[in-house]
């Protein structure tokens, strides 16, 4: 097989598995989302005291958080073709895929593919490094909305409103299949409000707040890893008649 065969195998491996990253994360985000508001709102509830406390808007802490994921999600994809290419002199050595063996190019093919399906998936997981990055993204997306906070000593009518926005924004845009995550997500969050209601008050309520919603969003970026994994795996016959078809 020549350099060529090679680099065609390259490039429809590249946009094969960019497209199944692109779809997870799209789906991902837009559960992510489903969930923000409403998971938002009952961190909030549970942290106004009786004391004026400037509180970041939700409307700006969505935005920020669009633009954090929107980067998880280009680097992701920006990733994709490298490590394929790396990948594939590990586990798709080319000259072995055309020599003589006793079993047959396609099961080959599929054995490898199986493979690189586990480790591409693992490698992607590893690259959003998810403990680092929801602590950054939630804490960066709180301070980059302070121009939007606002100070509350009883509710605000503008925090009034946001809670309002936020249960309807639940109720009519959650996905019913992400009802269930939604849920949970809430039942954490409420229970990890009661494990801080029984610590020492060093914390300020922000930072709480930040520590509550940054768990939420671990909740969702560790599942990429696994949900890379079945869409690969669904896929794999796309895959490896891929490579057959530029032997």
């Amino acid at each position: 097989m020549g350099i060529s065969n090679n680099v065609a195998i390259e490039n429809s491996l590249s946009e094969y598995y960019k497209d199944i990253v692109d779809q997870v994360m799209e789906s991902v985000t837009e559960s992510i989302f489903a969930s923000a508001s409403h998971s938002f709102m009952t961190v909030r509830h549970y942290q106004v005291s009786n004391h004026d406390q400037c509180k970041t808007s939700l409307p700006s802490f969505v935005h920020a958080l669009n633009d954090h994921l929107t980067l998880v999600r280009s680097n992701l994809l920006a990733s994709v073709r490298p490590l394929i290419q790396s990948d594939l002199q590990v586990i798709l050595p080319m000259e072995e895929l055309s020599s003589s063996s006793e079993l047959a190019p396609s099961t080959r093919v599929n054995r490898a593919v199986i493979h690189l399906n586990q480790r591409l998936a693992e490698q992607l997981g590893n690259m959003i490094n998810v403990d680092e990055a929801t602590d950054k993204i939630i804490r960066q997306s709180l301070v980059e909305s302070r121009y939007l906070a606002h100070c509350t000593g009883q509710k605000s009518a503008q925090l009034q409103l946001e809670q309002l926005l936020a249960a309807l924004t639940s109720f009519f845009n959650s996905p019913k299949k992400t009802n269930q995550s939604v849920e949970s997500s809430s039942v954490v969050i409420e229970q990890q409000q009661q494990q801080q209601k029984n610590k020492p008050r060093h914390r300020s309520i922000e930072t709480n707040e930040a520590v509550l919603m940054s768990q939420w969003l671990h909740s969702w970026l560790s599942e990429i890893p696994g949900l890379l994994t079945i869409e690969f795996d669904k896929r794999i016959h796309e895959a490896v008649q891929s490579v057959l078809e530029d032997f």
